[in-house]
């Protein structure tokens, strides 16, 4: 937890304020990112007048959101192994 402290610039006290430890953290981030990947895969399943549209569409943006998040694809590649 020091070094999420360290990296966040707050107090280790401050994390524990929000979090009883390491794995209430994870489990966190985990929902979080997961809500994240749900916005994205209902914003591009409602854009698209098509099957075919939509399809390429979720495919698409669940790419760029990977692209531009590729801290998120590695932590639940290790969360899920």
């Amino acid at each position: 937890m020091s070094l999420v402290s360290d990296l966040a610039g707050v107090a280790a006290g401050t994390i524990y304020h929000y979090f009883q430890g390491k794995d209430e953290l994870i489990q966190a981030l985990y929902a979080y990112n997961s809500e994240r990947l749900q916005q994205v895969t209902t914003e591009a399943l409602s854009s698209g007048a098509t099957r075919r549209e939509r399809f390429l569409n979720t495919w698409h943006r669940l790419y760029d959101f990977y692209v531009r998040n590729e801290a998120v694809l590695t932590f639940f590649e290790q969360y899920l192994n």
